[in-house]
């Protein structure tokens, strides 16, 4: 299990989830609620949940190099067919 404290906010990664019509608060909600996490390239991390309002979305997260183990993240967009969720939510453990 993994606990995500702080999440790193700049203008780069709030205009590209934008793109994804997707805004920092459930982006939020995912890593604060129940996930499906999975170890994606150079040790980032994807992470599937629904925010509060039930939407389904993916989160890839990784550390920055010049803080350590301060968590940022790279990508959030919503998943369009909620049955992959559902089936990876049966077969593999969630947070």
């Amino acid at each position: 299990m993994i606990v995500i404290v702080k999440l790193v906010w700049d203008s780069w990664n709030v205009e590209h989830i934008a793109r994804h019509d997707v805004i920092p608060e459930e982006v939020e909600e995912v890593c604060h609620g129940k996930y499906i996490v999975r170890e994606t390239y150079d040790k980032r991390l994807l992470l599937i949940g629904p925010t509060l309002s039930e939407r389904i979305l993916a989160i890839v997260l990784g550390t920055t190099k010049r803080r350590g183990a301060i968590i940022r993240l790279q990508h959030g967009l919503p998943v369009r067919r909620r049955s992959a969720f559902m089936k990876m939510n049966t077969s593999r453990s969630i947070r």
